[in-house]
């Protein structure tokens, strides 16, 4: 298996790298930077008539922007790494094929350029595969370094209360055991996430209920991880209350260097999954450590997120 790194001319490519080159150390795994080149002789029509010189051309920058990750990985001696131009009708099923191909164990995509240093923000291509990619998706905060051969060492699972998957927390263990890192659960009991649970309470009623709920819940994955020998005990579940979500990210304290938030992506309607679920979104967006996005497709058959506990035995 591997680690696919999706990387660009930005800086958000230099960040990709980073956090791919920390989870290629932490797991034991290769890396493949791939750069893409949109193919449009696939496409029918007027695109048929692109100049080959041209597709050519953008074939040399993209050599060019890897010869970059060449540089930046230099003195990774230790790895094994493989450089790839791919080309694709888009940038996110380019990605998908060769994630496939490569049987990778996920795609590493560096955060949007809108968003502000030491954040996250979600752009087209990313969103795109945080919804339909068959393994997962982990971005890095903009502007992420890592020391040199700095590792994984906390996988935080960040559960929803109202849509609690215990496929993404078997999944957030196995990744903990695989990198020797230590496990921990939390919740975020915001005042907007209590305001839309039983209405009809009372404010302070109904935010002891939220809480006393989703405490509940985390001791009952806690005790599902903990009851397979094979993976590591929960170090800790919390349930963090505050009045909105980057509140909430701040009282997780979170180390910037070592630790990594895991999601799951909506298991609602379509019109939710296109935004990963609400509470998803808003963490992501708030979140000072990368992030792996647990899509659907990756949790039910269709990847390589789905939990072997036989092979961990």
């Amino acid at each position: 298996m591997s680690i696919v790194v999706g990387y660009g001319p930005q800086e958000r490519g230099r960040e990709a790298l980073e956090l791919g080159k920390a989870l290629a150390h932490s797991l034991d795994e290769s890396m493949v930077v791939c750069t893409v080149v949109l193919d449009r002789w696939q496409v029918d029509g007027l695109a048929r008539g692109v100049d080959r010189q041209y597709q050519g051309a953008l074939t040399e920058m993209a050599r060019d922007v890897l010869d970059d990750a060449k540089s930046a990985l230099a003195g990774e001696n230790e790895l094994s790494i493989d450089f790839e131009v791919v080309a694709g009708l888009s940038v996110a099923q380019a990605l998908i094929d060769e994630a496939h191909e490569r049987e990778a164990r996920m795609c590493v995509l560096g955060s949007s350029l809108q968003s502000r240093w030491g954040e996250l923000a979600i752009g087209s291509v990313s969103q795109r595969l945080m919804v339909s990619s068959p393994v997962p998706i982990a971005v890095a905060p903009r502007g992420y370094r890592v020391q040199p051969e700095g590792r994984l060492e906390r996988v935080v699972l960040g559960v929803d209360p109202e849509r609690p998957s215990e496929e993404a927390a078997l999944a957030a263990a196995v990744l903990a055991a695989d990198a020797g890192a230590e496990l921990h659960l939390i919740s975020f009991a915001t005042g907007e996430k209590e305001g839309m649970w039983r209405r009809g309470l009372g404010e302070v009623e109904r935010a002891h209920l939220y809480q006393e709920h989703a405490g509940k819940l985390l001791k009952s994955l806690a005790g599902t991880i903990n009851g397979h020998p094979s993976l590591p005990a929960v170090a800790s579940y919390r349930v963090l209350h505050a009045n909105g979500w980057r509140e909430a990210l701040d009282k997780a304290e979170f180390r910037r260097h070592g630790d990594m938030l895991v999601v799951a992506s909506s298991n609602a309607g379509p019109l939710e999954q296109l935004f990963l679920g609400s509470s998803a979104m808003r963490i992501i967006k708030h979140s000072p450590v990368p992030v792996l996005v647990l899509p659907k497709a990756s949790l039910h058959g269709e990847g390589t997120a789905v939990v072997d506990l036989d092979e961990q035995a």
